[in-house]
């Protein structure tokens, strides 16, 4: 964090202690929040400014925090990671040992269970279906069977937004071609976005 924002954060940080106790707890503290925009209204370009500087200074804030935070995480992840690793290869050595005993014994006995008060080994016969999806819709098709195709229909939004010449919102936000017909399932609700951006 550089300097400058240090100093707008300390200077934050006291005006906002000068207007009241920020520690308040959670059942005043709309009331604390309403005097404060009381106390921090913007009056003109000079204020707006001032506060657009706090703004930046927190965000710069958070961005440190979110890059030491990440670091510690990155830190942390490749520390588990490896632990892990070593784990998962010892449980993977045992329970191939596990499974060449089972296997042994079910060699002698095909009814044979293994079962003990900290685990055991259970088998069922599972097919393994591969599918090359393109060969398979065009056999299906080939022989009739359309009834196990799926066939996905969505409405291209992005192109009904920007096509003018088409589409036109009504007053009351309904939607209608240039012929005058009206397209069900779509309502537009006029609003207004404001985006507050500080840097």
């Amino acid at each position: 964090m550089n300097e400058l924002t240090k100093l707008e954060l300390i200077d934050m940080e006291d005006a906002l202690y000068a207007a009241g106790d920020l520690h308040a707890s959670d059942d005043d503290s709309e009331s604390v929040t309403a005097a404060l925009k009381e106390r921090f209204r913007i009056k003109d370009l000079g204020t707006a400014n001032w506060a657009f500087r706090k703004i930046k200074a927190l965000q710069d804030k958070k961005a440190d925090t979110d890059f030491l935070a990440q670091q510690e995480l990155t830190r942390i992840t490749a520390w588990k990671e490896k632990q892990n690793m070593d784990i998962e290869r010892n449980i993977a050595f045992f329970e191939s040992l596990i499974i060449d005993y089972f296997m042994e014994e079910r060699a002698q006995d095909d009814r044979f269970k293994l079962s003990t008060p900290y685990g055991k080994v259970s088998s069922r016969k599972s097919d393994k279906w591969e599918y090359n999806e393109a060969t398979l819709v065009e056999s299906l098709k080939d022989a009739g069977l359309l009834k196990y195709i799926k066939v996905v229909e969505s409405p291209e939004k992005a192109e009904i937004k920007r096509d003018r010449a088409i589409f036109t919102v009504t007053e009351d936000g309904q939607l209608i071609t240039a012929e005058g017909l009206i397209i069900e399932g779509i309502l537009v609700t006029k609003g207004e976005t404001i985006t507050v951006k500080a840097g």
